[in-house]
């Protein structure tokens, strides 16, 4: 049986008759239960022979109770425009000006709320457009018809809460030019620590373990990463309450003991911040409502953004978490990712948010990124840009590898100069070269030498001598 829907945003689960079928497409449309979505992104282009080349990722989403299989796309194209490059799916002979691309064995069926995005392909000319998409669900073929092809914007329930309130902390921060400043005027030099996913380390969220790295190693910054999407993270099947309760726990402790703490939505694995934007709407509605009265809570609002343009992705994704946040009262210090892992912070230059309390996040980890990262970060400050390196580390990229001591000294030597502030990524024993404590230390606080790894011990080194 085919079921024609009237668009891509149609839910498509209930069947209906053979004969009901085209007189009664919108009255099946509103009986479905569950909702797929599929869309285009361009994630790179570049000219070649006067034409220009294109690569894309494909999107499904899956939002329905029942898994979706044999799917396939129909994309509009010029007859000038060819594939010159496919992966994890397969494409038909083009027909006219149409491509039609295919699942594959090892993809041919998505779940119930899942999303797959790992199928792409690099076209040479003109755009293609994605006009619709078939699939089955059971013995049922559904063909959805591209009308408005991105998903609307689901209403949710504004969380009922009390608002929290602050009691220690040193004062609220504010932005003169790129520096931050505090509420004397004296420019502030933030330097902290990123604890790991707290549903993976939840015992280093304790105010013992922040006491001692204000205490003994000069922290005032901690940094609290909520994975999204890894295993047991936010919105890939953790226990959410119980999440929020160790944020919570994280604040307060950061609060009673004077030090500033960065609420950071951590995506890496999900890539794009639209895949889970509606989460984090919801998140941040109640984050920004529950601390809108703290003066220590800054939200990092997408972690390290990846295959997703500063114009076409992150930015129209900040400006609706912004809305959120500011809609709420709060007037807190915000973190915007840029793409390819925080990196390319030079596409924000001239594009900046309409929002004066807003920075912009670089990561860079010195056995990895080297002097044409600190030249970016230079160019980027001399433009203006206020940057806040919200995550770094002195071990490669991986979180593992070697140490390069040379880069790391040209590296913090730059963040004391330019007064950026910074978060050290990580606070926890894993068996990785970034990781600050010894694999084999049981201990949260009070550190001793022995506890530290060979990372942890040059970081402590450095906060001191700067405290």
């Amino acid at each position: 049986m085919i079921i024609t829907a009237v668009s891509l945003l149609t839910g498509c689960q209930k069947p209906v008759s053979e004969e009901a079928v085209t007189e009664k497409t919108e009255t099946a449309a509103e009986e479905n239960t569950g909702t797929v979505y599929a869309s285009l992104k361009q994630t790179n282009s570049w000219q070649e022979d006067g034409k220009t080349v294109c690569q894309y990722v494909l999107q499904i989403e899956n939002h329905g109770d029942k898994e979706i299989h044999d799917w396939q796309v129909k994309l509009a194209a010029a007859d000038f425009s060819e594939i010159r490059d496919l992966w994890n799916a397969e494409a038909d002979v083009k027909e006219g000006t149409a491509f039609i691309l295919k699942s594959v064995e090892y993809n041919n069926t998505i779940a119930p709320s899942a999303v797959y995005s790992d199928a792409g392909m690099i076209v040479k000319g003109a755009e293609p457009v994605l006009e619709e998409i078939t699939f089955m669900i059971g013995s049922d073929t559904i063909v959805l018809k591209a009308g408005e092809l991105q998903k609307p914007h689901p209403v949710y329930q504004h969380p009922d809460i009390q608002p929290a309130k602050t009691a220690g902390i040193a004062g609220k921060l504010y932005l003169d030019g790129t520096k931050l400043k505090d509420e004397k005027g004296d420019t502030v030099q933030l330097q902290g620590i990123s604890l790991h996913g707290i549903a993976w380390f939840p015992q280093y969220v304790d105010i013992e373990t922040f006491r001692t790295l204000r205490d003994e190693w000069g922290a005032n910054l901690i940094r609290i990463p909520l994975y999204t999407a890894e295993y047991g993270g936010y919105c890939s099947g953790g226990d959410q309450q119980q999440l929020k309760e160790l944020v919570d726990k994280g604040v307060q402790a950061a609060d009673e003991l004077g030090m500033y703490v960065i609420i950071d939505w951590h995506i890496l694995s999900d890539s794009s911040p639209e895949i889970n934007e509606e989460e984090a709407v919801r998140f941040f509605d109640e984050m920004s409502l529950k601390y809108k009265d703290f003066d220590n809570v800054i939200f990092e609002i997408c972690n390290e953004p990846q295959n997703s343009p500063w114009e076409s992705v992150i930015r129209p994704y900040a400006e609706r978490i912004l809305k959120v946040i500011r809609g709420n009262g709060s007037d807190a210090l915000v973190i915007v990712g840029t793409n390819t892992w925080s990196q390319d912070i030079q596409e924000v230059v001239g594009s900046e948010l309409d929002d004066d309390r807003v920075m912009y996040a670089m990561h860079f980890y010195s056995s990895t990124h080297k002097d044409q990262l600190r030249q970016r970060l230079k160019e980027a400050v001399e433009a203006g840009l206020p940057v806040f390196v919200s995550e770094c580390g002195i071990s490669e990229a991986s979180g593992s590898g070697i140490i390069d001591y040379d880069s790391a000294g040209a590296w913090f030597t730059l963040m004391y100069q330019e007064n950026k502030p910074f978060a050290v990524w990580n606070l926890s024993n894993k068996d990785e070269t970034s990781a600050l404590i010894a694999p084999d230390c049981r201990k949260i606080s009070g550190f001793a030498e022995e506890d530290l790894s060979e990372a942890g011990q040059y970081i402590r080194s450095l906060l001191q001598k700067q405290k």
